[in-house]
């Protein structure tokens, strides 16, 4: 079991994550609406992934915060990982929409493919090697990849 020296760098890190995938967001919005308003009014998955990871990034924020006080640390986590995870899809649906409007479908396949065995792997060695158990890892990876699937691949 991680000390909870181990458990606040976590955090810290988890944090730090989280804050710059809500300026990529964010970023993308501007640049978006600034490049090509249109993208925006005629791609509604598009603007939805990237304005729902917001606060689902947000608030993965706030509830890892909340754990580095909490008496329940676990409930506050297992929250803030659920936020996350769903947060980072989105984000990583939306840069998969923005790659197939701007350039060609197979590229966005490509990525997302990527995006879906990449996650594979580190839980397959997070498993092996840093002793957490299918279940737990399994959990993570078959809700990232529906999104990724019904939301990203299927939209593009």
């Amino acid at each position: 079991m991680a000390n909870s020296r181990d458990i606040g760098d976590r955090i810290k890190t988890r944090i730090s994550i989280n804050v710059m995938f809500m300026g990529v967001c964010i970023t993308s919005l501007f640049f978006i609406s600034g490049f090509n308003a249109n993208l925006l009014k005629e791609n509604l998955y598009l603007v939805l992934q990237l304005v729902s990871a917001i606060p689902l990034l947000f608030s993965s924020v706030l509830l890892m915060n909340a754990a580095t006080t909490s008496a329940n640390k676990s409930a506050f986590i297992h929250y803030s990982n659920a936020f996350q995870t769903i947060g980072y899809a989105f984000v990583t649906n939306a840069i998969g929409i923005l790659v197939a409007l701007l350039t060609v479908s197979w590229v966005a396949h490509v990525y997302f493919f990527l995006n879906i065995v990449a996650p594979l792997v580190y839980s397959t060695l997070r498993i092996k090697y840093d002793n957490e158990t299918f279940t737990q890892r399994s959990r993570k990876d078959i809700i990232f990849i529906i999104i990724i699937l019904f939301f990203g691949m299927r939209v593009v």
